[in-house]
């Protein structure tokens, strides 16, 4: 099963951090791709855990009501 990301990572020549979000079931890949081709000062990482409540989606606690 796939897990979402927060990767945060920072090249040499940048003075801001990048940011991304992705969904992977292999993070040590996933990584790896994102630093080849890149010259990476620093990065991290860190799984994110989303509650999934299933009275309140997207279309809100009454949305299976039709309101």
């Amino acid at each position: 099963m796939a897990k979402t990301y927060k990767i945060k990572f920072r090249e040499f020549d940048k003075d801001e951090d990048q940011i991304l979000e992705v969904k992977t079931k292999d993070i040590k890949f996933t990584i790896e791709q994102i630093s080849r081709n890149r010259n990476i000062e620093t990065i991290e990482y860190k799984e994110l855990n989303y509650i999934q409540n299933e009275d309140n989606d997207f279309l809100g606690p009454n949305g299976n009501l039709g309101v």
